[in-house]
């Protein structure tokens, strides 16, 4: 039972990871397009 706890939180923590990674690179890709319209108009 504990055993599965752990697993399940490892698990969890792990998919907080791939979202946060994905969420910064999100907002990289948007902070860049912002910047180049800044830069064309």
């Amino acid at each position: 039972m504990e055993f599965n706890i752990c697993m399940a939180l490892r698990a969890l923590a792990e998919t907080n990871e791939d979202i946060r990674e994905g969420t910064k690179a999100l907002v990289k890709k948007r902070a860049a397009a912002f910047k180049r319209r800044i830069y064309y108009v």
